[in-house]
């Protein structure tokens, strides 16, 4: 199946899935237009999907519960987890261990997040928001259940500093671009650092929305707070402050110090470190790091980096020139 079939037959499964079941039937009437094999590839998903039920909650937390093993990242590794077969592990993300695996209903592979403990009933409805997102610089989230997350397989590098300064740039309007969408949203990404972002040519992609939340829920408290990497949080973050978009305003100003300087403007390693030295340390000019850096990029880029978020610009389209 080719991959703009794969996604319709994504959207109108999920799209089915929110309704009740005795109104499925009418909505893949209007939704499938005649196409009888759409019809049918849908309708056979959520037979599956019906009598699979939770199909991740047993067998991946049994794993997880049972005796580690010498390597625990090859725990899951050709294990069979649902539709989805384990192939090898990616690395740790916020919440947990990253796989690649194949999805054998709709033969792709892609990333599984599984994490050590049972999501709450917030984090699935800020997963569900996420996998509403349809932006091309997002990674697609896919399939989300009681303690794993599906997304979108996305290969390639993290960007590096110091890089040119047109390729850094065009970077940070693709960033600026996502987060955009996702502020518009409701939805603020908390986590944004190099990690999470991926250099997929000719696209950058933002990765790992699994701890963002949802922008009408302010509060962060110190345990979100701590599945966020403390150089790239916000001062506001830091001390479990409100937390809004103006959030991730504040790490799209140290991504891309960093990517034009290759260095960081705050050195620290913990959330007191960080609340400190943004309070007491003054922040380096890029241009003391990197004479070619034009005075309005520095400009946005210091104002990003204001300690106090009333004083960022008021949205991410204004970050960068």
């Amino acid at each position: 199946m080719e991959h703009e079939r794969w996604t319709l037959v994504d959207r109108l499964l999920g799209a089915a899935l929110e309704r009740e079941p005795d109104q499925r039937a009418v909505f893949l009437n209007e939704a499938c237009a005649g196409d009888e094999a759409l019809r049918h590839e849908v309708e056979s998903l959520l037979e599956h999907h019906a009598g699979a039920g939770h199909f991740l909650e047993s067998p991946a937390l049994e794993l997880l519960n049972a005796a580690p093993t010498a390597d625990t990242g090859a725990q899951f590794v050709d294990r069979q987890l649902g539709p989805y077969r384990i192939l090898s592990r990616l690395g740790i993300g916020g919440m947990g261990e990253v796989y690649r695996a194949r999805d054998s209903r709709l033969g792709r592979e892609v990333a599984i997040k599984i994490a050590t403990e049972r999501f709450s009933a917030r984090v699935e409805r800020e997963a569900r928001a996420v996998a509403a997102l349809n932006h091309p610089n997002i990674c697609t989230l896919h399939d989300v259940g009681p303690n794993y997350i599906v997304m979108e397989l996305v290969e390639g590098d993290s960007p590096k500093g110091p890089l040119p300064l047109q390729e850094a740039l065009r970077i940070a309007r693709q960033i600026v671009q996502a987060l955009e969408a996702a502020h518009e949203k409701g939805i603020v990404h908390r986590d944004l650092k190099p990690g999470n972002i991926m250099l997929s040519e000719p696209l950058v992609k933002i990765l790992d929305f699994g701890i963002a939340k949802l922008a009408n829920q302010t509060t962060l408290t110190m345990h979100g707070a701590s599945l966020g990497t403390a150089a790239y949080i916000s001062p506001e973050q830091a001390t479990g402050g409100s937390v809004d978009h103006r959030t991730d305003i504040w790490a799209l100003g140290v991504v891309l110090f960093e990517m034009v300087t290759g260095e960081r403007p705050f050195d620290v390693d913990s959330f007191a470190g960080l609340a400190l030295a943004t309070h007491t340390t003054p922040i380096r000019r890029p241009r003391e790091l990197r004479a070619d850096t034009p005075i309005n990029l520095e400009n946005c880029i210091v104002r990003a980096l204001s300690v106090s978020s009333i004083a960022r610009t008021s949205s991410m389209g204004k970050t960068i020139l």
